[in-house]
């Protein structure tokens, strides 16, 4: 709803940029499977196992900071329209839980702090 009435992308994040509908990339497949995670997963501390290929499943990434660093909607699963933290050694939910709305709005606020609440 955010993307068709109220906006298509714009300027965020230390000038970072919220993607427009026509930018956002995703597979077709892998998009509709269900994304298993519910709380944060550090690979980087873990072996490699086959979770790691369910990481692009049920997301799809809305601003790419750069430097292997994305936020990304969730859209399917226990955590759908939560907003996730992405990088190339892990994945991490914002900490209090935010939706898009939610997180998009404490972004407008000028608060960065979206793992406030985050607890190993």
């Amino acid at each position: 709803m955010f993307y068709t009435e109220i906006g298509n992308g714009c300027e965020m994040i230390d000038g970072f940029y919220l993607k427009g509908l026509e930018e956002l990339e995703f597979d077709e497949n892998k998009v509709k499977e269900e994304f298993k995670f519910t709380k944060y997963w550090i690979w980087e501390d873990d072996e490699v196992n086959d979770l790691l290929d369910k990481v692009g499943s049920g997301n799809i990434e809305l601003i790419d900071i750069g430097d292997s660093q994305s936020w990304n909607i969730i859209i399917t699963g226990e955590e759908r329209s939560q907003m996730w933290f992405f990088t190339d050694v892990g994945i991490q939910p914002c900490a209090p839980k935010r939706s898009f709305i939610s997180w998009f709005e404490y972004w407008l606020e000028g608060s960065d702090n979206y793992f406030g609440e985050f607890e190993l």
